[in-house]
């Protein structure tokens, strides 16, 4: 069973689409896909090597009270900040993202 007491932080989830810009060429916009409920943690060093995940930034754990259809690329505003997603496991009970 999930914890959803503990996922109290609001997060919003953009898209990058592409749209026809004025000179008729391709433009990459973020659109939103929804603001949601979620528990962020983030993750040790160690953790990150085991996501392959290493480099200059920081690594989060980010589980959702409820389904989310989220993917690679995605991009998730929290407290002002614009995190890419990079890897998702669903885990069919804690819908678990990272």
């Amino acid at each position: 069973m999930g914890r959803a007491g503990a996922a109290k932080q609001r997060v919003e989830i953009f898209r990058p689409t592409t749209s026809l810009d004025d000179m008729f060429g391709n433009s990459v916009v973020r659109t939103s896909i929804g603001t949601f409920w979620a528990e962020m943690r983030k993750v040790s060093g160690s953790r990150s090597q085991e996501y392959e995940e290493i480099g200059w930034s920081q690594t989060y754990d980010i589980t959702f009270r409820s389904y989310v259809d989220i993917r690679e690329d995605d991009e998730i505003e929290f407290n002002g900040a614009v995190l890419i997603v990079t890897t998702v496991n669903q885990d069919l009970f804690k819908k678990k993202y990272t």
